[in-house]
């Protein structure tokens, strides 16, 4: 199913001098990016040089591709050091019945795990935006559908970590989700 599954959550040690990295860089201002173009062009998306795209095997018939940007956040540091992983994720379905974003999503959610949802532009078109859970974490989970394709974005909401993350840290790593987000382009 759609939506669930999509917080990893681990424990690893840290490099203090890596997690002072990954502070930096969050820092939006300074951060350099690159712009990726999905297989068979089904989207371009810009993302913060310090990560890189991965093309996960489709599980699903229906998933086209599935690219995963990887991230992490330090939680600790000192011999206890932990970290937060997380990801942002941009599947792409076959949609041959060019059914709605919102239709898309009754058909493949759990109506009990939505807790929020809405319209918002992206890339020029009317994308579904839902807040979910899968039990864990909440997710935000964005559907565009168009032509015979919905694209699905998904990422941690880390807004509601009030205990792992600092609120400069949930500021940051927010703002770089939108910004990938709003980056989306369908060529």
């Amino acid at each position: 199913m759609c939506g669930l599954n999509r917080l990893i959550v681990c424990l690893c040690v840290w490099s203090s001098s890596y997690g002072a990295m990954a502070q930096k860089e969050c820092a939006l201002s300074n951060q350099a990016w690159r712009v990726y173009s999905s297989p068979q062009r089904a989207f371009t998306i810009q993302y913060p040089s310090f990560t890189k795209p991965e093309e996960a095997i489709a599980t699903d018939p229906r998933l086209t591709s599935k690219t995963i940007f990887q991230f992490e956040q330090p939680f600790r540091s000192g011999p206890d050091a932990g970290s937060l992983r997380f990801s942002l994720q941009v599947s792409v379905w076959s949609n041959p019945s060019r059914i709605s974003a919102d239709a898309w999503v009754r058909q493949r959610i759990n109506p009990d795990l939505i807790l929020q949802a809405t319209w918002q532009p992206i890339a020029g078109m009317m994308a579904y935006r839902t807040l979910q859970t899968n039990l864990m974490a909440h997710l935000y989970a964005i559907y565009l559908s168009h032509g015979h394709t919905t694209l699905e974005i998904t990422y941690t909401d880390l807004t509601t970590d009030d205990v792992l993350i600092d609120s400069k840290a949930r500021a940051c790593w927010t703002a770089l989700f939108e910004r990938m987000v709003s980056s989306l382009a369908i060529p």
